[in-house]
């Protein structure tokens, strides 16, 4: 019976390194999976605006609807900011967490949805007189 000879040090030392790197390749990419809900919805507020307009011309916008809708550059660029950050610091070896991607498409929901609920309250109103 023959056995197989114990791997090297350097045998282990790539297998190693070239998990690493896997990691990486998949956390990169995980990174970037997470950031396109982001993107669409950061897109979208443009849009958005004109359906709040539309469907209340004379309710005023809650305060973080009109933060997201004024600095709409500013939020579409931290979409893009946000990932490529991530992909080098994961390329560097540095731990990433997904927080900040995350933060900001909630609070990008959250004030694009405060407006929805006042128009489906109005339409609900409406309906009942």
């Amino acid at each position: 019976m023959q056995t197989e000879p114990e791997p090297t040090v350097e045998h282990l030392s790539a297998i190693v390194k070239e998990l690493v790197l896997g990691m990486k390749w998949f956390l990169g990419m995980f990174l970037v999976v997470v950031s396109i809900p982001n993107l669409f919805t950061t897109l979208s507020i443009r849009h958005f605006q004109e359906v709040f307009m539309d469907a209340l011309p004379d309710k005023p916008l809650p305060s973080i609807t009109m933060m997201f809708i004024g600095y709409y550059w500013f939020f579409l660029f931290m979409t893009f900011v946000w990932p490529i950050a991530g992909l080098i610091l994961i390329s560097r070896g540095k731990r990433v967490r997904n927080w900040a991607i995350g933060l900001q498409f909630m609070l990008t929901e959250y004030a694009m949805f405060i407006p929805m609920v006042e128009i489906g309250t109005g339409m609900s109103d409406s309906g009942s007189k």
